[in-house]
């Protein structure tokens, strides 16, 4: 039923208070978010449904917890049409080749872009600041 591609096991301690931003409060969205990424929760909507219309409590939360253990371990639909891998090895097989080159500025221009980026970062912090 699910992938072990995150090998993912939740530990929570529910000691949240209600109203905290916890994944519950957007489970639904979570959802909707789910089927546009191509994952298969499609036969967990009425669990993911059943759950947002508990009342907010420990118990929401435990639920909220084994709709994100299943989530994450949820296989990517055979009929998804796009190749979106979340490894990295996979991500740079899919990738074209390229060619890229950058020069190497000279010390005395890489110190007067340092020293402007950091005056630029300053003044920045300083006027958020009033």
């Amino acid at each position: 039923m699910f992938s072990k591609a995150y090998n993912t096991e939740i530990v929570t301690a529910y000691s949240q208070p209600d109203g905290f931003n916890r994944y519950i409060d957007d489970i639904m969205a979570e959802y909707n978010q789910c089927i546009e990424e191509g994952l298969d929760v499609e036969k967990l909507k009425s669990l993911f449904e059943s759950v947002y219309a508990m009342e907010n409590g420990e118990m929401k939360t435990k639920m909220s917890d084994i709709i994100f253990e299943a989530v994450m371990n949820a296989d990517i639909r055979k009929d998804y049409k796009y190749n979106e891998p979340n490894d990295l090895k996979e991500i740079r097989a899919l990738r074209r080749p390229y060619e890229f080159s950058c020069a190497v500025p000279s010390s005395e221009v890489l110190k007067k872009k340092l020293e402007g980026a950091w005056t630029g970062r300053a003044c920045g912090c300083l006027l958020e600041s009033l």
